[in-house]
């Protein structure tokens, strides 16, 4: 059989595009991946990559023995191994003693996050590891293949929920939290990038973090921590770690689902604790739900629930909390998103994603949208005996019943063919995909202070953000077929969720809407592709060759849900723009550079010297270039808005950089701006910070006088690493320094600030 290399279904021998995913099979693969068809075992056979971060590489697969889709995850850690894809699939391990142990130890944790994982693949709030093994130098673990969409994103494109929403939300995790707890495993690194919502279900990500608590005790466990959501005892070497560790974390992320704020850093709040109160921020809330929240958040330790029992007792001790359950959060749109592509050990966590502001090398093929990597679904609530839950779905939820449609396009009727996406709203009919102006011309405007109708869309770029029409809402997420950044008013409409809390009911084919029941639904449409029975709810699915189809979330009578009916509606069978322009011309902004005349000032004022020469973060690819470094791969076009990944070499030294393309149109690398530099001392590059950080000289001790306890603590089996993050605003701003624990002197310096300031 042969499969698609993107999506593992199966597609002709000689097929260019996949008729499922829709995307070519000559895709460029960067050399140190595994080539799609590399079979590891003997049984998993590898796709192109979901995901890159700095020490894995995770692949869509096909376990060939059980016959389904399946997530690989194996450990690359980007400047301790290398791979020539076409040479073989091994990979080479740096030979210096330091380098090799540091890869060695990094291994061995990647295999326990595997044993952790397997221990507890039963639970449902857990993702399922099915395998794992040691091949071609190095490790993999393979999981369960999750369709779906990490927290944060739900947060970022839905904003807040009701507190009751959050626990419900949060509740299979904190019940497989606890069956984690009780065989002496903490997690320690719960964050909403690290909960993925799939199916209406969640799932608790990377244990890369997870440690026995019997080994907590007067040793050093640092790891590279999420400012917000680790506790203060996480940032202190001999911190006494517990239950009450992923306590605080967990209602660190309940915290930021209902007031859709983060909670500031413990070891700022052990000085100044100015934390406000859900209430506090406008958020209606139970006192007591509200109670337990803020408990859980105590800074110390020992102010805390102690359990997850303790815990859950807070949260749903009191009828308001209760009550608030009953509305239930509604699933997000699912993205092709897995996010077990993320670092292992000390990095940030990265998701792999086709929409947002970055996209990593395994979105790299244009033609695949956010919403062409998911299923097309809607989600409907049953009437009377079932209630529709707004959830993750990808065809519209339609407004206004089963009226009379006022269609103001007399030739377009609501058909019979599900997969046709015409649905009716507010009585007008739509099909999908469709021009932005079709519902504005109707009334509808954006609802989001952040956005309006010229914001600009990054090139091959999503964006999802809510729409109102007489006090009704509607979620809406359109698409820029462009390489080109194009407002939103340009761009392709190609998903319309509607519920009937927000005012919102959708109409589909045969008379099914929001109010529609489980068994009528079926009725109309037949045996759905996929069932799901829960609870509380069951979810029905239907698709048609991965560009169109609907979800239906049906609650039961008798669960006691309101009604959060939603539908969504969803169509990506559109085509992007052909050959988008490579625009040669060299943005404007760029001249606005100057280099820094000296190394004054702070750590984090970004400016560093590379070589003997300065810079100051971000700069011109073409300040790098005019001083001798060449680009060492081929980099091709960069769409606007978009990343990429690169390697500057000068006189047989070399270094990663990361690109930015902050212009308005696709251009060439040599019209981007460097914004992230990483070298270690094994490049022999002379590298100094302003501040005083040089690379090879300068000590432990010294870094140390120079950070603050805004910097978090990594204590590996070889380095220190002190790391300063800021994500807000877009600016990316991010220093990390690496101290080797034999020289105790700094060996890795990586510096990185996407906020054009010139």
């Amino acid at each position: 059989m042969n499969y698609c290399i993107h999506c593992m279904n199966e597609i002709e021998q000689d097929a260019r595009e996949c008729p499922h995913c829709g995307k070519a099979q000559n895709a460029e693969i960067p050399a140190h991946h595994l080539l799609p068809g590399t079979l590891l075992q003997g049984r998993f056979l590898i796709g192109a990559a979901l995901g890159e971060g700095g020490f894995g590489i995770t692949y869509i697969g096909r376990d060939q023995q059980l016959d389904m889709r399946v997530a690989v995850k194996e450990y690359y850690p980007n400047g301790y191994a290398t791979r020539s894809n076409t040479a073989s699939p091994l990979i080479s391990i740096a030979t210096a003693g330091d380098r090799k142990a540091f890869f060695e130890n990094g291994k061995d944790r990647f295999l326990r996050e595997a044993r952790v994982l397997a221990r507890f693949s039963s639970e449902d709030g857990i993702v399922t590891v099915r395998d794992f093994f040691e091949a071609n130098n190095t490790a993999y673990i393979v999981m369960e293949y999750l369709e779906g969409q990490t927290l944060k994103e739900y947060l970022k494109k839905r904003g807040r929920m009701s507190a009751g929403q959050a626990l419900n939300l949060m509740l299979p995790v904190m019940k497989s939290l606890r069956e984690v707890h009780k065989q002496g495993l903490i997690h320690r690194d719960i964050a909403p990038d690290n909960i993925m919502l799939v199916n209406g279900k969640v799932k608790l990500l990377d244990f890369g973090a997870a440690r026995n608590m019997s080994s907590i005790a007067n040793k050093s466990l640092s790891v590279m921590l999420k400012p917000g959501y680790a506790p203060e005892e996480q940032y202190r070497s001999k911190g006494n770690q517990g239950p009450w560790t992923d306590v605080y974390a967990l209602a660190a992320t309940m915290y930021k689902c209902i007031t859709g704020v983060t909670p500031d850093d413990s070891t700022q709040r052990l000085y100044s604790d100015e934390l406000k109160s859900p209430s506090a921020l406008g958020v209606t809330i139970a006192a007591q739900f509200e109670a337990a929240i803020m408990k859980g958040l105590a800074v110390l330790q020992q102010d805390r629930y102690q359990s997850i029992d303790e815990f859950l007792e807070g949260l749903e001790g009191n009828d308001a909390a209760e009550t608030e359950r009953s509305a239930a959060v509604p699933p997000a749109p699912a993205e092709m998103t897995y996010a077990g592509a993320g670092d292992t050990g000390r990095a940030e966590s990265h998701t792999a994603t086709v929409s947002g502001a970055d996209r990593g090398p395994a979105a790299a093929d244009k033609k695949a949208p956010a919403g062409k990597k998911r299923k097309v679904i809607i989600a409907a609530i049953a009437a009377g005996a079932a209630v529709l839950v707004a959830g993750v779905v990808l065809l519209t939820v339609l407004l206004g019943g089963k009226g009379k449609s006022r269609n103001a396009d007399k030739t377009l009727k609501l058909s019979d063919n599900l997969y046709d996406t015409t649905f009716e709203l507010d009585g007008v009919v739509y099909q999908l995909p469709m021009s932005f102006d079709k519902l504005t011309s109707d009334g509808w405007s954006i609802a989001d202070s952040d956005y309006s109708e010229s914001y600009k869309v990054g090139g091959y770029k999503s964006l999802a953000f809510p729409m109102r029409k007489k006090g009704a809402a509607i979620n809406v997420e359109v698409y820029n077929t462009s390489g080109n950044a194009r407002a939103i008013k340009d761009c392709t409409v190609f998903s319309v969720e509607g519920e009937l809390a927000s005012g919102s009911n959708i109409v589909l084919a045969k008379g099914i809407d929001c109010e529609s029941g489980v068994d009528e639904i079926i009725a109309a449409f037949g045996k759905p592709a996929e069932r799901d029975d829960n609870t509380d709810y069951t979810v029905l699915t239907y698709e048609k060759a991965r560009t169109s189809g609907v979800r239906f979330i049906c609650y039961s009578e008798e669960s006691g849900m309101r009604k959060y009916s939603s539908i969504t509606v969803e169509n990506i069978n559109f085509d992007d723009d052909p050959d988008t322009a490579v625009n040669d011309a060299v943005p404007k902004y760029l001249a606005k550079y100057k280099a820094p005349s000296s190394l004054d000032g702070e750590l984090l004022s970004c400016k560093i010297s590379i070589g003997g020469d300065l810079y100051q973060l971000p700069a011109p690819l073409s300040a790098f270039t005019e001083n001798g470094w060449k680009i060492r791969e081929n980099s091709g076009p960069i769409p606007a808005g978009d990343t990429k990944s690169i390697s500057l070499e000068r006189d047989g030294a070399w270094f990663y950089a990361e690109l930015v393309n902050l212009a308005d149109y696709q251009t060439v690398a040599g019209n981007c701006a460097v914004y992230r530099v990483s070298i270690d001392a094994e490049r022999n590059i002379p590298v100094e910070l302003a501040g005083g950080i040089v690379m090879n000289a300068t000590t432990k001790a010294e870094v140390e006088e120079k950070v603050n306890s805004e910097y978090s603590v990594y204590n590996g089996s070889d380095y220190y690493s002190y790391t300063y993050t800021d994500y807000s605003g877009g600016f990316d701003l991010r220093l990390s320094i690496e101290v080797d624990k034999t020289s105790e002197k700094v060996s890795g310096i990586t510096l990185s600030d996407k906020n054009w300031k010139y």
